[in-house]
């Protein structure tokens, strides 16, 4: 059978290949078409020419661990186009040290369009938290159409 939301793309957002690979393939084999890139920049431009349902986004990049996944959210959050796009959190940080990076740099954060989940982490915990992100997306969009 196959999953609701299967339809909605998945952009992955993680410098370490092994780890979009990892993911890539998991979603993919439920049925959730996957985007993979390695840098932000690669993400925006991505997202300039597909339609994504939801963003699985690391947060520390490079060999300095700069927060440029918290960045990424704030350019999310700032562009009209992408401001509902939900956003499924992986890193090595505490979800709470996440979180608070996200309201200090004054990120909107709901809990029906973010998650966050510490690595290393399993993958069906994963999946979990994409399937919960589209289900509320899907609830939202209804619900906007209705009382447009």
């Amino acid at each position: 059978m196959k999953n609701a939301g299967s339809t909605q793309k998945i952009l992955i957002v993680d410098d370490d290949p092994d780890y979009c690979r990892w993911i890539g393939d998991y979603l993919g084999a439920h049925n959730h078409p996957v985007i993979a890139t390695m840098t932000i920049a690669d993400a925006l431009k991505t997202l300039g020419t597909e339609q994504v349902g939801l963003i699985v986004l690391d947060v520390l990049f490079g060999e300095r661990f700069e927060r440029a996944g918290i960045q990424m959210a704030q350019e999310l959050r700032r562009h009209e186009a992408w401001r509902s796009i939900p956003i499924l959190f992986v890193s090595v940080l505490a979800p709470g040290e996440v979180l608070r990076e996200l309201n200090e740099r004054r990120v909107a954060v709901d809990q029906d369009s973010v998650r966050i989940i510490q690595k290393p982490f399993a993958l069906p915990d994963l999946l979990d938290g994409v399937q919960q992100l589209l289900a509320c997306a899907r609830t939202k969009a209804r619900s906007k159409e209705e009382h447009a």
